[in-house]
């Protein structure tokens, strides 16, 4: 994990900065993907595809496999051409590490567009992330998403049919203990859920009602769901959020969550 130095108490000229963990990175990596499953997942050469009918970027792209070793660059048009085969345009999933950036530096140089850029977000779970978990009564919390649960997301997220079929499909896949939150009853003001592989949970999906925002129940639901995870034994919390979203970002900055272990991002083959 890199750590920014102290100001007032520069670092000698001894100091090495030892960089990104890509150990608990590699293993985010994998939880996320457990978390939300794709329909089909294949390797070839140090590359990753998964493919889940365009339910969502990350479930739709090409990535590196390891956070240490960089994948063979010569084999990403097979891969770029199977992903044609199956229907959807080609998107690379990259991370601000070290063995990746050769590669970004290579798509823009062919015209790859940049874009979705993310930031995953990682630290303990502490009381202020779970205060007045206890006292939001309209939280339902299961452990396979609800009918409610996925109307709302659907609807909130505005999917075509094809993308809701594929969200039906997918969203019970993972292997992991999980629980879904939907925050009012019966009708949904804000739904989230998490994934944990103890100690860590993935806090994921979490989204308001558009016509309910600026009430503060996405603090709510989030604190909800942090309870969850800790009934099903974890201690500590990754988040991944877009870094133009500055109501989400101010949620969990607002909750502790204030690290970033690392950026990722996409980029879009030229059209």
């Amino acid at each position: 994990m890199r750590v920014a130095a102290d100001a007032s108490n520069p670092p000698s000229s001894s100091h090495v900065d030892p960089g990104p963990d890509l150990s608990l990175i590699a293993r985010l990596e994998e939880l996320a993907a457990s978390a939300w499953p794709a329909r089909q997942t294949l390797y070839h050469r140090g590359w990753m595809l998964r493919v889940s009918g365009g339910l969502s970027r990350r479930a739709n792209c090409i990535t590196p496999v390891s956070t240490q070793q960089q994948p063979d660059i010569a084999a990403l048009p097979t891969l770029v051409a199977h992903s044609h085969r199956l229907g959807q345009s080609a998107v690379v999933r990259l991370r601000g590490i070290p063995n990746e950036t050769a590669i970004d530096d290579s798509l823009a140089n062919e015209g790859w567009t940049r874009e979705g850029d993310t930031e995953e977000r990682f630290g303990p779970i502490t009381p202020q992330l779970v205060l007045g978990a206890d006292a939001t009564l309209s939280a339902v919390v299961t452990t396979e998403p609800s009918a409610a649960w996925l109307d709302a997301y659907i609807a909130w997220h505005r999917l075509e049919e094809r993308r809701a079929q594929s969200l039906r499909s997918l969203v019970a896949l993972t292997p992991l203990p999980a629980a879904w939150v939907q925050l009012g009853n019966p009708t949904p003001l804000a739904i989230a859920a998490v994934a944990v592989d103890p100690p860590i949970g993935y806090l994921h999906a979490v989204v308001v009602d558009p016509h309910q925002r600026g009430a503060g129940h996405g603090l709510k639901v989030v604190q909800a769901t942090v309870a969850a995870a800790l009934r099903l034994s974890a201690t500590h919390l990754s988040i991944n959020v877009e870094t133009t979203n500055t109501p989400a970002k101010a949620v969990y900055s607002r909750l502790g969550i204030t690290t970033e272990l690392y950026r990722c991002w996409y980029r879009r083959e030229p059209q």
